[in-house]
């Protein structure tokens, strides 16, 4: 996966932009179900990515999928204190109302418009930044 430079950054600026490449990705892996791209962006310990990749095979397996990538992006800022090779970022959004289709392009459903709150927790590796922690944040 072609990450963008901005979001290679060994920086504060650097999360920012790569968790915003990362939920972008997660919301497209959904839409196409195929986890592989968002799982690339990971760090093999992140149980909330393990969470995203099963509910993806979900889909596969009960033939659904979202019509197209939900997920829009309002913003995003630092939570914790960036240490270098830690930082915690929140991101709030929407995932955008959309139906579900199958394989074929049948309408199987309908989601609704959700607010969408994530916190991720992002590592600094020798391959850049990964996302060690995925979580949704409920206020």
């Amino acid at each position: 996966m072609d990450i963008p430079e901005a979001a290679r950054a060994h920086t504060e600026a650097g999360a920012i932009e790569f968790t915003k490449v990362a939920v972008t990705m997660a919301g497209k892996s959904f839409a196409e179900n195929d986890s592989a791209p968002f799982m690339s962006l990971t760090d093999p310990g992140c149980k909330g990515c393990t969470a995203v990749a099963t509910e993806i095979a979900n889909q596969v397996a009960s033939d659904r999928h979202p019509a197209e990538p939900r997920i829009t992006i309002d913003d995003v800022q630092l939570f914790s204190p960036y240490t270098g090779d830690r930082v915690e970022v929140d991101v709030l959004g929407k995932e955008k109302a959309t139906t579900m289709v199958n394989s074929a392009g049948k309408v199987v459903g309908q989601l609704d418009e959700a607010v969408l709150r994530l916190r991720l927790g992002l590592l600094w590796t020798e391959g850049g930044w990964r996302v060690g922690e995925m979580m949704v944040v409920n206020v």
